[in-house]
């Protein structure tokens, strides 16, 4: 039984590093899952090198006019030399699946 419970703590340890995209803190858990990962998809779709993915301070708001919801946060991200860039604000727009860099998140 021992055995079982370690092995699966090896898989899924290994499985989460090789993923290595996180959230640094526990703002994630106010979104629902699937925004969640559609969040962290999408966001890894803009960074330099994905397996270094941080997020943080993950947040929904609705846009001006708009009828969902969209999420802000703050990525950080190694760039092509293999230094973290630092934390910088985004928005994701559910609907296009866009991702744009912005000066801060609205309050």
């Amino acid at each position: 039984m021992l055995r079982v419970v370690l092995g699966a703590g090896l898989v899924a340890a290994w499985a989460s590093s090789a993923v290595g995209q996180e959230i640094v803190d526990k703002s994630g858990l106010a979104l629902p899952p699937k925004l969640l990962q559609a969040v962290v998809q999408a966001v890894a779709g803009v960074v330099k090198d994905p397996s270094s993915l941080q997020l943080r301070n993950l947040s929904r708001f609705t846009p001006v006019g708009a009828d969902y919801e969209a999420v802000c946060g703050e990525l950080n991200a190694k760039n092509g030399f293999g230094g973290y860039v630092g934390f910088q604000a985004f928005q994701f727009l559910p609907p296009s699946g866009a991702v744009t860099m912005i000066r801060e998140c609205p309050s």
